[in-house]
């Protein structure tokens, strides 16, 4: 009776010993050894689509009586309960009738794996300004270009420089420079217009007078006397007068003339 017992507690563990043989984990590899097949040769069905959950590798064959002994490489990608022999073929395309070559594909993770959530598309950003750039260039080097071109067309008026008319001190000064003998009548009745015009802002009543009146006015007025008696003095005298004379008496109307500029 206990060697009864003895010889299947035996056979029960060869059983057991079998099965976790035939047991891996998903992306591990195991070689099955001692595989015996009756028949012709048998090779692995063309793996076609990556959805096939299991790869086969025949690693080792060796011809016997009844058929071949062969050594298979198996290597799961999903977990589960396989029978290899459906991933096996005839090499002659004959009909595969043998006993199931199970396999057990496990997982070694607690939870299934979190897919990566979807990317929405957006709209980017407006980024790098190039093409605006290479615009504002173009319209930029036109701008230039036309002015350029109009520049060298328009002609370049010279500017004149204009001299100013002399002063009535210039004009005094230089007719007496030239000597009393060379002033004619004309000249002598425009000297004394100058002198009454310079007056006339000082003296408003000398307005629409005759000459001769406006002049005996200003000969009799304290400030304005001493400037017509000289200058009628050079005028009508015939005698030389030195600069310094005619700077000195002048003068008044010089520094009147600068202040009016």
């Amino acid at each position: 009776m206990k060697t009864l017992i003895t010889l299947l507690l035996i056979i029960t563990n060869i059983f057991a010993t079998a099965e976790n043989e035939n047991k891996t984990s998903v992306g591990v590899g195991i070689v099955i050894e001692d595989v015996e097949i009756s028949g012709s040769k048998v090779i692995p069905v063309p793996r076609t689509d990556y959805k096939t959950p299991i790869v086969l590798r025949i690693v080792s064959e060796e011809q016997t009586e009844n058929g071949y002994l062969y050594s298979i490489h198996a290597e799961g990608l999903d977990p589960g309960n396989y029978d290899l022999t459906e991933f096996l073929k005839r090499a002659d395309n004959t009909a595969l009738e043998t006993e199931a070559i199970p396999l057990e594909v496990y997982s070694v993770l607690d939870t299934p794996l979190t897919e990566p959530r979807k990317l929405t598309p957006t709209k980017p950003k407006n980024i790098g300004g190039y093409k605006k750039l290479l615009i504002m260039s173009g319209v930029l080097w036109v701008i230039g270009l036309v002015a350029i071109i109009f520049y060298k067309k328009t002609k370049i008026t010279p500017v004149e420089i204009k001299t100013p008319p002399p002063t009535l001190t210039e004009k005094i000064s230089a007719l007496l420079k030239q000597g009393q003998d060379n002033i004619d009548t004309d000249t002598q009745a425009q000297l004394e217009r100058l002198m009454i015009g310079h007056w006339i802002e000082k003296f408003p009543e000398l307005e629409g007078k005759p000459i001769q009146e406006s002049l005996t006015t200003l000969r009799n007025n304290e400030e304005s006397g001493d400037m017509i008696r000289s200058v009628e003095k050079w005028l009508h005298s015939g005698e030389k007068v030195s600069q310094e004379e005619i700077e000195r008496t002048l003068a008044p109307y010089a520094k009147n003339e600068e202040e009016q500029k």
